[in-house]
């Protein structure tokens, strides 16, 4: 199939699915298609090392969704303390994707976390981990550990907002938010 001939099948599609939910679903999955097909989720990303101990992030096993980055110097995080970490790295981030900067499990797993940081497609700086200790003692890594990993997310051409009165619900759950259900079943 010609990429012209799915476009014209996607806009057809576009035309007889209702502005619910389930527009939303077919948008992200039509966008997925699409991105497989023109390549944009198998051709190289361009990554630029900015620091002489920068290394390439890597993935240990073929199904890791994120990337581990490498500390580019030794690292002390103090009890209950916080700091943004540079990961001398620059990623050239493509169009209709985004990338996030989270915690491995291996530093929560020390009493550390990674706040989550969104970088968009238009991005192109020096990539940084914000890092905070959740614990009464110091936190030390050196210079090649890795502590933060890459996430890539493919998302959805964007869509109009409407400004409405009210929001129509489909699901028992409604304005119920965190924590509503509880933590046992």
């Amino acid at each position: 199939m010609e990429l012209g001939d799915l476009a014209t099948n996607i806009s057809s599609a576009r035309a007889r699915i209702d502005t619910s939910a389930n527009f939303c679903t077919l948008q992200y999955s039509l966008a997925f298609i699409i991105a497989h097909i023109t390549g944009s989720m198998t051709t190289p990303r361009h990554i630029q090392l900015l620091h002489p101990h920068a290394k390439v992030p890597s993935r240990k096993h073929d199904l890791d969704a994120g990337m581990d980055c490498y500390l580019i110097e030794d690292l002390v995080l103090p009890p209950r303390g916080h700091c943004c970490v540079p990961l001398g790295i620059a990623v050239q981030i493509k169009p209709n994707q985004l990338l996030t900067v989270r915690s491995r499990s291996s530093t929560k797993m020390r009493g550390a976390s990674c706040i989550d940081t969104t970088c968009d497609a238009g991005y192109t700086g020096q990539l940084c981990g914000f890092l905070v200790n959740h614990t009464d003692e110091q936190i030390k890594w050196s210079r090649g550990d890795r502590v933060v990993q890459l996430v890539f997310h493919q998302i959805p051409p964007s869509y109009p907002l409407k400004v409405t009165q009210s929001l129509q619900s489909t699901s028992t759950r409604q304005k119920k938010g965190f924590g509503s259900t509880g933590t046992r079943q």
